[in-house]
Protein backbone atom coordinates (compact mmCIF):
# COMPACT_ATOMS: atom_id res chain seq x y z
CA UNK A 1 0.00 0.00 0.00
CA UNK A 2 1.90 3.27 -1.11
CA UNK A 3 -0.64 5.81 0.54
CA UNK A 4 -1.55 4.62 4.01
CA UNK A 5 -4.62 6.93 5.23
CA UNK A 6 -7.35 5.94 6.78
CA UNK A 7 -9.32 5.52 3.79
CA UNK A 8 -7.02 2.99 2.23
CA UNK A 9 -6.84 0.95 5.40
CA UNK A 10 -10.49 0.58 5.38
CA UNK A 11 -10.72 -0.07 1.47
CA UNK A 12 -8.42 -3.34 3.04
CA UNK A 13 -10.70 -3.98 5.63
CA UNK A 14 -13.90 -4.03 3.45
CA UNK A 15 -11.99 -6.46 0.66
CA UNK A 16 -10.58 -8.64 3.68
CA UNK A 17 -14.22 -8.66 4.64
CA UNK A 18 -13.40 -7.96 8.08
CA UNK A 19 -14.16 -5.36 11.31
CA UNK A 20 -11.51 -3.01 12.01
CA UNK A 21 -11.37 -4.61 15.39
CA UNK A 22 -10.17 -7.47 13.38
CA UNK A 23 -7.10 -6.04 12.24
CA UNK A 24 -3.56 -5.55 12.84
CA UNK A 25 -1.06 -3.36 11.40
CA UNK A 26 2.39 -3.98 12.60
CA UNK A 27 5.02 -1.89 11.50
CA UNK A 28 8.13 0.75 12.00
CA UNK A 29 6.13 4.06 11.23
CA UNK A 30 3.66 5.70 13.94
CA UNK A 31 2.60 8.16 11.35
CA UNK A 32 1.36 6.20 8.35
CA UNK A 33 1.73 2.21 10.05
CA UNK A 34 -0.29 2.86 13.46
CA UNK A 35 -2.02 6.00 13.69
CA UNK A 36 -4.54 5.70 10.83
CA UNK A 37 -5.37 2.11 12.02
CA UNK A 38 -6.01 2.95 15.11
CA UNK A 39 -8.16 6.02 14.29
CA UNK A 40 -10.67 3.46 12.56
CA UNK A 41 -10.60 0.74 15.54
CA UNK A 42 -7.89 -1.56 14.29
CA UNK A 43 -4.85 -2.55 16.32
CA UNK A 44 -1.10 -0.91 15.60
CA UNK A 45 2.26 -2.47 16.85
CA UNK A 46 5.03 -0.24 16.52
CA UNK A 47 8.39 -1.79 16.26
CA UNK A 48 10.79 1.48 16.15
CA UNK A 49 13.70 1.32 13.56
CA UNK A 50 17.19 3.45 13.99
CA UNK A 51 16.26 5.77 11.35
CA UNK A 52 12.54 7.29 9.99
CA UNK A 53 11.71 9.22 7.10
CA UNK A 54 11.62 12.94 8.63
CA UNK A 55 7.75 13.38 7.06
CA UNK A 56 7.42 10.08 9.07
CA UNK A 57 7.83 11.51 12.40
CA UNK A 58 5.09 12.83 14.83
CA UNK A 59 5.39 15.14 17.82
CA UNK A 60 3.08 13.61 20.71
CA UNK A 61 3.21 10.32 22.17
CA UNK A 62 0.76 7.54 21.15
CA UNK A 63 -2.14 6.99 24.02
CA UNK A 64 -4.51 4.23 23.04
CA UNK A 65 -6.11 0.81 24.25
CA UNK A 66 -5.34 -0.47 21.02
CA UNK A 67 -1.94 0.85 20.76
CA UNK A 68 1.61 -1.54 21.09
CA UNK A 69 4.91 -1.13 21.59
CA UNK A 70 7.75 -3.90 21.19
CA UNK A 71 11.48 -3.33 20.83
CA UNK A 72 12.40 -5.89 18.60
CA UNK A 73 10.08 -7.84 16.11
CA UNK A 74 11.43 -10.85 18.39
CA UNK A 75 8.74 -9.41 21.24
CA UNK A 76 5.80 -9.96 18.45
CA UNK A 77 4.82 -13.59 19.14
CA UNK A 78 4.02 -12.55 22.77
CA UNK A 79 1.84 -9.58 21.66
CA UNK A 80 0.14 -12.04 19.37
CA UNK A 81 -0.63 -14.83 21.74
CA UNK A 82 -2.32 -13.92 24.59
CA UNK A 83 -3.09 -16.52 27.26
Amino acid sequence: MSDKQVADYEKLIRHLDIQPSEFMMIGNSLKSDVLPVLEMGGYGVHVPFHTIWEHERIDHQVEHENFIQVEHANELLSVLIKP
